[in-house]
């Protein structure tokens, strides 16, 4: 019953906001979905193997159902030969932990920077290793191929 339940559940969450392909979900939290807008996304340095991007993102609440809110704009640091991921979101140049679990404060962060690196390049950040995670112990990923799929638009 439990896992009928959970299909459910997810099967009401909105992968896209209204159905939009430009703007994926990227997190979920007590039916609070967050969405990236792929129009925003804008170039601040190319100069690899460093990159710098940034990218709008917004809350939806009822399963991505509800009104928008807190549209706002967060910029990303990447190393790629490291590799090491820096959000600028909180006003201060915050490393960004691939390792970190799902309730730790730059989970989020962590999603929305792996989203906008592979929306603008189409390559895999983070996501193209796992990580032994402090949490657990165990070597994970956070992102699985259906996060990769919902950027894409599928």
């Amino acid at each position: 019953i439990m896992l009928c339940l959970a299909a459910t559940a997810n099967a009401n969450i909105q992968m896209h906001y209204a159905g939009n392909p430009n703007y994926p979900m990227v997190s979920v939290h007590q039916g609070h979905v967050l969405y990236v807008d792929k129009t925003s996304i804008s170039v601040q340095l190319y100069n690899p193997p460093q990159y710098r991007l940034a990218i709008a993102t917004f809350y939806a609440p009822d399963d991505g159902h509800g009104p928008v809110s807190n549209y706002h704009s967060v910029s990303f640091s990447y190393d790629y030969d490291c590799p090491a991921m820096y959000s600028d979101a909180n006003e201060y140049h915050e490393y960004i932990d691939p390792a970190a679990d799902s309730g730790r404060p730059n989970y989020e962060l962590l999603r929305i920077g792996e989203a906008a690196f592979y929306i603008e390049y189409g390559i895999k950040f983070y996501g193209r290793y796992n990580w032994k995670s402090s949490n657990t112990g165990y070597y994970e990923n956070h992102f699985p191929d259906e996060f990769y799929a919902t950027l894409k638009g599928e």
